[in-house]
């Protein structure tokens, strides 16, 4: 179990996640993230990783158990879908999660209005310049839409943002500016993290602590240092390996 027994911070308890009559495609999993933890949750491809910070939002229901945030139920089987302004999502794939015909001010204010804040999020704390705010995503660097998709995501002031593989689809010059900048806003703002990912270094460079998932279940999850430094469970061990044989 990763964190304490309190209630402050984002808990998930014997959340299982299926598809129809389907099988499951998360199973009994449980996880903790304090207020301002960064977690990761790695797994390779198709491990449930993605799906269960999914279920956090709201976008994938639960088949059993239940997410609360701060004490407050948020999700469970049957429970209407509320939307969490305290939690908030960064996608993949920035291209896709930004509208192509607003301008990066109209996302902004968009983001604004609906969070309920009276300013639009700045487009320097994602450290790009204002003259960017009125052009279009297609206009825009791989780079620079993931920051304004940051930008978005801040608007609401959220204690929590779920990455779900952010640095991913960018070249991988990018891929370092992207996560110092990311690694700063916590620094800054206090805010937490939960960052899905399938890349370790990612997770080391980002958490705190780690979850690894693996079809489906959660066999193993500690502090970031100890369990790489000393995997418990063999698929741990396996993605240590895999990536050992990857560096040069």
């Amino acid at each position: 179990m990763l964190g304490g027994g309190g209630v402050n911070g984002l808990r998930l308890r014997g959340v299982t996640i299926r598809y129809g009559a389907g099988p499951r495609v998360v199973s009994d999993v449980d996880l903790d993230l304090p207020d301002g933890a960064a977690v990761g949750v790695v797994g390779e491809s198709g491990s449930g990783k993605s799906t269960l910070a999914r279920s956090v939002v709201g976008m994938v229901p639960l088949a059993a158990g239940e997410i609360t945030r701060d004490g407050r139920r948020l999700r469970a089987p049957g429970l209407r879908r509320v939307p969490d302004p305290g939690v908030q999502l960064v996608f993949q794939d920035p291209h896709g999660s930004l509208n192509p015909r607003m301008t990066v001010a109209a996302t902004l204010t968009e983001a604004a209005r609906q969070s309920g804040s009276p300013e639009r999020p700045s487009l320097e704390r994602v450290g790009l310049a204002d003259g960017l705010l009125r052009r279009y995503p297609h206009e825009l660097s791989g780079g620079q839409l993931q920051r304004v998709a940051i930008a978005r995501a801040l608007a609401a002031k959220p204690k929590l943002l779920i990455l779900d593989e952010v640095t991913s689809a960018l070249d991988v010059s990018v891929q370092a500016l992207i996560l110092n900048l990311l690694r700063d806003l916590r620094a800054d703002l206090g805010i937490g993290y939960l960052v899905i990912a399938h890349d370790l270094p990612v997770v080391r460079y980002l958490c705190d602590k780690v979850a690894v998932m693996h079809r489906g279940e959660c066999v193993e999850q500690g502090p970031c240092a100890d369990v790489l430094r000393a995997p418990s469970h063999p698929h741990t061990r396996a993605l240590l390996d895999a990536l050992n044989e990857e560096s040069p």
